[in-house]
């Protein structure tokens, strides 16, 4: 029988549509805390091993997965900069009647 490595990490993100965002805080807490254990242990190990999700949370998983790939590294800032980016004010146009209408959120 192959014995599982001790100490291995999954990540499991849910859907829900607004859960993403709290997800995207919630990665952020603790990428920190384990951040700075792992740095003070010495522990060479990844942050995570498994990274997984359905909904927003396989797009919230392939956010961060695919920072590693193309960083080799991982980071909370390229996670972070998609929220803030959906965050920032929007317009959104529809017709009526054939006449255009805007609405700006912010």
């Amino acid at each position: 029988m192959t014995k599982v490595p001790d100490g291995q990490r999954a990540l499991v993100l849910q859907g829900g549509g607004s859960l993403g965002a709290y997800e995207a805080g919630a990665y952020q807490a603790l990428y920190e805390r384990i951040s700075k254990t792992d740095r003070e242990k010495g522990d060479g190990k990844p942050f995570l091993n498994i990274v997984a999700g359905t909904s927003i949370g396989a797009i919230n998983a392939a956010i961060i997965v695919s920072y590693v790939v193309e960083n080799g590294t991982l980071a909370v800032v390229s996670f972070l900069y998609v929220y803030n980016h959906f965050s920032h004010p929007y317009t959104w146009c529809q017709s009526k009647l054939g006449a255009l209408h805007c609405k700006t959120f912010k």
